[in-house]
């Protein structure tokens, strides 16, 4: 019983200590680090949209280039079999 005491009272004089120097050493107040913190979001909620558009903006891109490979590719069989008929009715 008596080290549960011990321990409870270590356990009581540790956390006001802790508070203590929280307060001591604390560079803002509640309010600017909550400040601090909304303008930081803030910027990083800048920082993903302009990732969002530039990454938008590419899949853009390759899905253009995939579209114009697979028209090439397209046209390209197409004439392969115009060629394999021509050859097939000159035979």
């Amino acid at each position: 019983m008596r080290n549960l005491v011990r321990s409870w009272m270590a356990l009581t004089i540790g956390t006001m200590v802790g508070v203590a120097v929280m307060w001591l050493i604390a560079p803002m107040t509640g309010e600017e680090t909550r400040r601090v913190l909304k303008g930081n979001l803030a910027d990083v909620q800048g920082r993903a949209n302009l990732v969002i558009e530039d990454v938008q903006e590419k899949a853009r891109r390759i899905t253009d280039i995939g579209r114009r490979v697979v028209e090439e590719q397209k046209t390209s069989l197409e004439r392969g079999a115009e060629e394999l008929k021509s050859v097939k009715n000159a035979s």
